[in-house]
C-alpha cells in the first residue's frame, strides 16, 4: 500500500513537472542556469535546474554588462535607503554592493595569473564573505568609489581578454581543479547578477 502511494505521488509529480515545463516554461538566469520551480501538495517547492554553457563571446557580453546593471540597481537611492534589507539580519543593499566588489577583486587576482602565466598552479586563501563583511565594516561605508572601482576592474579585464590571443581558454591550476578564464568570468558575472537581483527585490519590497 505504501509503495502504491509513493508511485502515485511520483506520477503526480511528473505530471505537474510536465505542466509547468509546457505551460510556464523555465526561469532563466542569462548565461548561467535555467530553473523550473514546482510547488508540491505539502507546501514545498521543488527546484530543478541545469547549468548553461554560453560561448566565450556571450560570456564577455554578459561580463561587460555587469557594471551597468549594478549601477542601475542602486540609482537614486539615498544613504538611508542603501541600508534597507530584505529581512532583519539579512544584508542591506549597501552590503550586497560591497560584497560584490570584494569578490570581484579577489577573483580577478586568479584571472590575472591565468592570463599572465597560463597553466600556473595558484594557491589562495578561502574567501569568507561574513568575515569580510564584519572586518571591512560594510554596514558603515559609502559605496560610490567602490561602484566606480567595479566598472574600472571590469573594463580592465575585458580589455585584456580582447587583446590577448586565446585569453578565454587560458587556465590556472588550483589544488582542486583547473579553471579557465572563461569559467572565472562566467562565475563573476553570475555572482554579481545574483546580488543585483537581491537588490531589486529589496527595492520592490520597499516600493522604491
Amino acid at each position: 500500500m505504501a509503495r502504491a502511494r509513493i508511485l502515485l505521488r511520483v506520477e503526480h509529480l511528473e505530471a505537474s513537472l510536465s505542466f509547468y515545463r509546457d505551460q510556464l516554461g523555465w526561469g532563466r538566469t542569462p548565461g548561467h542556469i535555467r530553473e523550473l520551480k514546482v510547488p508540491t501538495e505539502d507546501g514545498y517547492t521543488l527546484v530543478y535546474w541545469e547549468e548553461l554553457f554560453p560561448s566565450h563571446d556571450e560570456i564577455l557580453d554578459m561580463f561587460g554588462s555587469g557594471a551597468g546593471e549594478l549601477e542601475r540597481s542602486i540609482r537614486d537611492l539615498s544613504e538611508a535607503r542603501l541600508s534597507l534589507s530584505e529581512h532583519p539580519g539579512k544584508w542591506s543593499i549597501r552590503e550586497h554592493v560591497l560584497h560584490v566588489v570584494d569578490l570581484e577583486l579577489v577573483t580577478m587576482h586568479k584571472v590575472k595569473f591565468a592570463l599572465a602565466e597560463p597553466g600556473r598552479t595558484y594557491q589562495g586563501n578561502a574567501f569568507q564573505p561574513d568575515d569580510w563583511q564584519l572586518g571591512l565594516a560594510y554596514s558603515e561605508r559609502t559605496i560610490a568609489d567602490e561602484v566606480l572601482l567595479f566598472r574600472a576592474a571590469r573594463q580592465h579585464v575585458l580589455g585584456l581578454c580582447k587583446h590577448l590571443p586565446g585569453a578565454m581558454s587560458r587556465t590556472i591550476r588550483t589544488p582542486h581543479r583547473e579553471e579557465s578564464v572563461a569559467q572565472l568570468l562566467k562565475m563573476m558575472g553570475g555572482h554579481a547578477s545574483h546580488h543585483v537581483r537581491a537588490i531589486h527585490r529589496i527595492r520592490e519590497q520597499n516600493g522604491i
